[in-house]
């Protein structure tokens, strides 16, 4: 019997899509393929990030990695970047997430069918490798087929593959019926007489002696859950429902996240198609009556300001076109970047809202605020994605701190010397984030925002701890098994319980995070989708939270406002029964 050492699922494709997470534009032909009857299309008439993936933990013993498979292209333009090409890509990240890209096949133009061999050390620490493949900011047709990966062991001879797959036993499922006017009867369960009416009567939120308090002295504790992307603007009637059904959850904050996002339709913008340097009135009115309805069921709000604003062509900002969303990393440094995030917050928190009356910056329902989302200028990965130009004008900003200060300039990019660990570079590097954190806390500070503001919650090593521990709060976010490399039901997951694995579990990861002096806030958290022991997650993070005094836990995400036909979304909480039963006791537990 022949050893089966191909670590992939269906390397070949033969089965469909079975085992990958596939994106728009990617299709399993039953024609045109190099071995078997199946191959892998991925195509794009515009550059695009269109890349497949497959994920799965390293398991013990691997010391090296064979990754190999045929592939031709068609008509491939690349992208400004070395790597913006037809690709076939490894990753190897750390338990951080964390990642290390090794050499990858990279092509171009039109080549025929060829088969490509690559072998890589796995680096220390390596805890999940993915395979990605795909078109990397470029355009064109790119095929893929018979893919191979072998995990070697120290003497480089292949392991025999432990692929397992589980099927859910759904047997004993029922179907929960429910509608939208459920929302408006009387319910056995209504937490809502646990939250504050109107939000704000205790007065703003302050931070004294290392917690969140309101202006009376009244403990402020939130419970919350965050409103992402185009749900943000749903239709009035749609949300008046939603925020009954929140309230009588028992949750008592509103995180407000990717308003601003590019992808996201509507959003903030309106998806004005060449700027977003002002805000939709349609929207924006939108916003104002989700915050009204917050208000007076007691919900309170927590403000993002930049999280995934795609900057378009007549925002000013160079090389636009190939700018990560919300130009993480250069948003902490890059002059025009800054200007423009003050002018929306500027925008946005002296508006006045016409349904409550009040502006932003003297709402008191309005609690906590936070600067960027999951940025930071110790990231590597961020690094990497940025166009050459913005490395450059960090390099010049190196070169003149080395000057001023009298130290030798190390040799080498800053991503390059923060690759090394060089501390020059990483003292450079936190001196630039915390005047960017400073500096835009004194700005909001100056148009009248009292609320406690944070940083952001990208933790990649001391320096960004100490960088935010300048600001009011710390802020944090975790997720126990998170799909690898993806957002969707279809992706690789670890179906775990979190009780066994106490060492690594969330309340583990989240209690060293405290800070002197400093609240703790969980502005996203889950356990995510289709893991089947989730249920568990909302008892103990509310136990081990008051326990821990942390100030905030608020669940990513929450969506729509009836069960639906089926789950769907490994996020979204308000989809799922078993997880909303769970939150019923949870949020007593947390409120109490």
């Amino acid at each position: 019997m022949r050893l089966d050492t191909n670590a992939l699922f269906n390397g070949g494709f033969e089965e469909g899509t079975r085992g990958w997470r596939l994106p728009a534009g990617a299709q399993v032909l039953a024609e045109e393929a190099q071995e078997g009857r199946k191959c892998l299309r991925i195509a794009s008439d515009t550059p695009a990030y269109v890349m497949a993936s497959q994920a799965f933990y390293l398991p013990e013993g691997v010391r090296r990695v064979r990754l190999s498979g045929w592939m031709r292209t068609q008509g491939v333009k690349p992208g400004a970047q070395p790597w913006e090409r037809a690709r076939l890509q490894l990753v190897f990240s750390d338990q951080s997430g964390e990642p290390t890209y090794p050499p990858s096949v990279s092509l171009e133009g039109t080549t025929p069918w060829r088969h490509y061999q690559q072998e890589h050390d796995v680096p220390e620490g390596t805890a999940i490798i993915t395979v990605l493949l795909g078109l990397h900011q470029a355009s064109g047709v790119v095929w893929y087929d018979d893919l191979r990966l072998e995990l070697l062991d120290s003497q480089h001879h292949p392991l025999p593959a432990t692929k397992k797959e589980q099927t859910t036993d759904t047997r004993y499922w029922y179907a929960v019926q429910s509608d939208a006017e459920d929302q408006r009867q009387t319910l056995v369960v209504d937490l809502s007489r646990y939250l504050h009416r109107p939000a704000g009567k205790h007065g703003f939120v302050t931070v004294r002696g290392g917690r969140l308090t309101f202006q009376d002295g009244t403990p402020a504790r939130f419970w919350g859950v965050n409103i992402g992307g185009g749900f943000m603007f749903a239709e009035k009637p749609v949300m008046e429902r939603m925020v009954a059904r929140m309230a009588r959850n028992g949750y008592n904050m509103a995180r407000l996240h990717h308003m601003d996002a590019g992808w996201a339709v509507p959003n903030i913008f309106g998806n004005h198609p060449t700027s977003t340097r002002r805000l939709s009135k349609e929207m924006l009115d939108r916003v104002d009556y989700f915050i009204y309805l917050c208000k007076n069921y007691g919900i309170y709000i927590y403000m993002d300001l930049l999280t995934h604003r795609k900057f378009l062509q007549d925002d000013g900002v160079r090389d636009w076109e190939v700018l990560p969303y919300a130009a993480k990393v250069a948003a902490h440094y890059h002059r025009r970047l800054i200007e423009l995030q003050k002018q929306y917050a500027h925008d946005l928190l002296t508006h006045r809202n016409p349904y409550t009356g009040t502006r932003y910056v003297d709402e008191p329902a309005l609690a906590l605020m936070e600067i960027i989302n999951e940025s930071s200028l110790f990231w590597l990965a961020g690094w990497r994605q940025l166009p050459p130009s913005y490395i450059e004008e960090a390099d010049q900003m190196f070169s003149e701190w080395c000057q001023g200060r009298g130290v030798a300039r190390p040799a080498g990019s800053v991503p390059d010397l923060l690759a090394a660990k060089n501390p020059t570079v990483a003292r450079f590097l936190y001196e630039i984030q915390t005047k960017y954190y400073t500096e835009t806390r004194d700005y909001l500070r100056s148009i009248g925002v009292k609320v406690p503001i944070t940083g952001s919650q990208w933790p990649v090593c001391l320096g960004d701890w100490l960088s935010n521990a300048h600001l009011d709060y710390i802020d944090c976010h975790f997720y126990w098994e998170h799909p690898h490399g993806g957002y969707r039901p279809s992706d690789l997951f670890d179906n775990r319980p979190m009780v066994r694995y106490p060492e690594r579990s969330s309340i583990a990861s989240v209690a060293p995070l405290r800070f002197a002096g400093k609240p703790l806030v969980l502005s996203e958290w889950n356990h995510c989708w289709m893991n089947e022991w989730m249920s568990e997650a909302p008892l103990l993070m509310a136990a081990y939270g008051s326990l821990q005094g942390w100030d905030g836990m608020l669940q990513f995400t929450y969506a729509g406002t009836e069960w639906g036909e089926r789950m769907t979304d490994v996020f979204n909480v308000g989809t799922k029964p078993h997880w909303t039963a769970a939150n019923i006791p949870a949020a007593l537990v947390f409120h109490r």
